[in-house]
């Protein structure tokens, strides 16, 4: 996977299933500039036996204002 410019204009309508719109029926639906996308983790076998213990560190992105 190619890692995107931040300059990139890109941008991609994500759909959250478990977020609603402020109307409170419908799920948040919001556009996202491409570069702040993460790929899907991976699937199968070997992902299956990699779980996550206490005190583990872990990628994380805080968008705090």
């Amino acid at each position: 996977m190619r890692k995107l410019p931040q300059n990139d204009t890109s941008k991609a309508v994500v759909v959250y299933d478990h977020m609603l719109s402020d109307d409170g029926k419908q799920p948040l639906i919001e556009q996202v500039h491409a570069f702040l996308l993460r790929p899907v983790p991976s699937s199968g076998a070997a992902a299956d036996r990699c779980g996550f213990e206490p005190n583990d560190v872990v990628d994380a992105f805080c968008c705090a204002a």
